[in-house]
């Protein structure tokens, strides 16, 4: 049954020399979770490590995780085969979010919107500009957050200048954003730059 299944898709693979559609992906798929299945019961997950690893191969997404990717890891698991389930895992298919993680954690905004811009088709494939766009705002009010706990009086420009806003009124809507969203918690520690702001907010 075994060597069936594995010359089935052995010959499954073969067929998709040139292009790849949508039907043959699933039935490439299908074909291989019932082999892992029928390896795994047979208690052999030695021999479905090859063709899993061609099978994973041969579907046309080296940028994302495929359907296989499980059933391939799991069979190099339990066959001791670390290096082979390594091997798929080595494509820099997360390196922009890795990118997007460094560039968050710096604080500084001009190197995040850059990131976001060198790798904004990536993420437009994705689905996921948008949650970008919304890193970019988080930046802001994470930095306006920061220098509520260094400092207890700032000036709106003070504000803009240090989180690279454009104005002092593009400071004042991100702060009333922020109290707003009781972001910054009105204690005797914020108290200052709240009332400032509640005061320039209502003259």
């Amino acid at each position: 049954m075994v060597v069936e299944i594995q010359e089935r898709l052995n010959l499954e693979i073969r067929r998709s020399r040139l292009i790849l559609t949508k039907p043959f992906e699933l039935a490439v798929i299908a074909v291989s979770k019932r082999f892992k299945d029928q390896v795994l019961m047979l208690e052999v997950p030695m021999r479905g490590v090859g063709p899993l690893l061609e099978a994973v191969k041969k579907l046309p997404s080296s940028e994302h995780l495929t359907a296989l990717h499980p059933d391939f890891l799991q069979l190099c698991l339990l066959a001791k085969c670390h290096k082979s389930g390594l091997s798929i895992l080595e494509d820099d298919m997360f390196e922009p979010y890795m990118q997007l993680t460094s560039s968050y954690s710096s604080a500084k905004v001009s190197e995040l919107e850059t990131c976001i811009q060198t790798n904004r088709e990536k993420f437009e494939s994705d689905n996921n500009l948008g949650p970008m766009k919304q890193a970019v705002s988080s930046m802001y009010k994470r930095n306006i957050q920061r220098l509520t706990q260094a400092c207890l009086t700032l000036s709106l420009q003070d504000i803009a200048n240090t989180v690279q806003l454009n104005s002092p009124k593009e400071a004042e809507m991100h702060v009333l954003q922020i109290v707003v969203s009781y972001a910054i918690i009105p204690d005797a520690k914020h108290a200052t730059i709240v009332y400032i702001i509640l005061l320039l907010h209502f003259l």
